[in-house]
Order: structure tokens, then C-alpha cells, then sequence
């Protein structure tokens, strides 16, 4: 008579548990990309320290022409600028950081001057409408503070300003072969101090109020 081969419920088991051990994933090679993450990068004092415009503030400036042309601040707007990325880079986006930053549009009350100064964590960007050209807008785009300035001292309407960066900006249209550069000089406890417009051959300098 053959006898039956019989297993333990107790081996029976191990072996269950053995199979699926071996024939599934573990935790560390179950993708080779990071979990997905935000993160949030706020300004910081230091670096709201390097533009000193409240958001509602009247300026003016007097032209070349000696006309008083005044801007007022319609205050800061304060909004995130999203950035995506991948870690590692052969997968889908899976991390994102968000910078802080805000906008003050600069509206003319009298004149035609205005302009957008923006702010983000690391770079403050300012845009210029052109009056000859109003629908273009001219972006003047550097970082401001660092180790050393280009002018130690300007005198400016009869004023002296010191550590001022000059920022360069030019844009040029191929087929209508015009050309709309501008120089800003700006300083960290000021702000702008005088735009000078190469097109135009005109130019913005600050009056002290």
C-alpha cells in the first residue's frame, strides 16, 4: 500500500511566506525616484532690506526736458513663483519649490513714467514701459547687493547718493530696427535714482522730496 506524503500546516506556511518574499519588490527597489516634495522659499529680511519702497510710494522725477514726472506705488503683491524639477532626472516632476515674491506697478499721476519693480527671493527684476513704444516693456534684470557697488558717489539734482549699481538693459527689434536700451543706476537705501533711455535720448533722475 503507498503512503501519502503529508505537509505541516507550521511548513506549509513557511513556504507560502518564502515565495512571496522572494517573488515581490522590496521597499528600496520598488522605484528608483524620490517621493514627491514642496518646499517654500519666503524672502528674507535680508533681502527685503535691498529694495526700500513700501509698495504705496510717490516718486519723482524730473526729466531731461525739466518736466516733474510723478509715480505713485499701487502696493505690494505678494504671489508664489513655482518651480518644477526632478529627482533623479530621468523621472516625472516630483518636486517643487515656490519662491516668494511681489510686485508694485508704478502708475504716473503726472507724466508718462511708469514701471514695475519685482522682487523674488535671490533677484529683483524692474520693468520699464517705453512712452515711444508702449506696448513693449524693457525688463532690467540683476542682482542687487553684493560684495561692492560700481559708483561709490553720485550727485544727482544736487545730492549726493553713494554705493549705486548700475544695471544695463537693451533690447533690439531686427525688423523695425529700433533699439530701447536703458541704464539704472539704483542704490539699496534710495532705490531708483535715474533711468536714461539711449532710444529716446531721454532720461529720469530722482528728486528728493
Amino acid at each position: 500500500m503507498m503512503k501519502t506524503k503529508t505537509f505541516s500546516l507550521p511548513l506549509f506556511t513557511l513556504l507560502i511566506i518564502t515565495a512571496i518574499y522572494f517573488t515581490s519588490c522590496k521597499p528600496d527597489e520598488q522605484s528608483p525616484c524620490s517621493d514627491a516634495s514642496n518646499t517654500i522659499v519666503n524672502l528674507t529680511a535680508i533681502e527685503l532690506s535691498k529694495v526700500p519702497y513700501t509698495g504705496f510710494d510717490t516718486l519723482y522725477f524730473l526729466s531731461k526736458t525739466g518736466d516733474t514726472n510723478i509715480v505713485v506705488g499701487g502696493g505690494k503683491q505678494y504671489y508664489y513663483d513655482t518651480k518644477y524639477s526632478t529627482q533623479p532626472p530621468d523621472c516625472p516632476q516630483n518636486q517643487t519649490t515656490q519662491y516668494q515674491a511681489y510686485k508694485i506697478n508704478f502708475t504716473p499721476t503726472k507724466g508718462d513714467l511708469n514701471f514695475q519693480l519685482l522682487q523674488q527671493s535671490m533677484h529683483t527684476q524692474i520693468s520699464i514701459a517705453s512712452k515711444v513704444y508702449p506696448i513693449l516693456f524693457k525688463s532690467l534684470y540683476g542682482y542687487i547687493g553684493g560684495v561692492s557697488s560700481d559708483i561709490d558717489i553720485i550727485k544727482i539734482n544736487g545730492i549726493e547718493y553713494n554705493n549705486i549699481f548700475i544695471f544695463l538693459s537693451s533690447m533690439k527689434n531686427q525688423i523695425q530696427n529700433y533699439d530701447t536700451s536703458y541704464t539704472l543706476y539704483y542704490n539699496k537705501s534710495n532705490g531708483i535714482l535715474l533711468i536714461k533711455s539711449i532710444k529716446d535720448n531721454e532720461e529720469y533722475s530722482i528728486i528728493k522730496k
